[in-house]
């Protein structure tokens, strides 16, 4: 009897971690990498830097002013500026998730006011897109970190 009792415990703890693990999975991906300022750009002034990922076939990329309106984010992040110098290091979702949305975009700002919602007039920001890899055969999504993204802010609101 303790045989059948170690058996069903090997078997039954490794499930029941899988199933919490997927009970509590994150909407979508981790992107980590570097934000650089380009020579033209300037974080002068800012307060923060923004970071927010998304799917592109959720929101697709016409630019900062169209695409984001009203949008709700699936990842982001805010870091205190004061005190910081570029490169700086970036981390947004924070978790191995998993996504029916392959493609993703990192989009960055440096956000002058309390407004961060969305980049405002004025601020500079970049933005990279990334590919997730696909799960395998026991899940029909993508997951996984995004590793070593580099955005350059190099762009400026009208």
């Amino acid at each position: 009897m303790p045989t059948l009792r170690r058996f069903r415990i090997a078997i039954l703890t490794p499930l029941l971690f899988l199933a919490q693990a997927f009970a509590c999975d994150p909407m979508g991906p981790t992107a980590v990498g570097v934000v650089r300022l380009s020579p033209e750009a300037s974080a002068e002034g800012g307060l923060t830097l923004e970071v927010r990922a998304f799917a592109e076939e959720i929101m697709p990329w016409v630019g900062p002013e169209e695409s984001l309106a009203g949008h709700e984010w699936l990842l982001e992040s805010s870091r205190p500026l004061e005190g910081m110098t570029f490169p700086l290091e970036y981390e947004v979702g924070g978790q191995l998730g998993t996504s029916e949305h392959e493609e993703w975009r990192v989009l960055v700002w440096i956000a002058r006011s309390e407004a961060r919602e969305v980049p405002q007039s004025g601020e500079w920001f970049g933005t990279v897109t990334f590919s997730l890899d696909d799960c395998g055969i026991l899940f029909s999504s993508y997951c996984g970190v995004a590793m070593d993204l580099e955005v350059e802010i190099d762009q400026q609101l009208p």
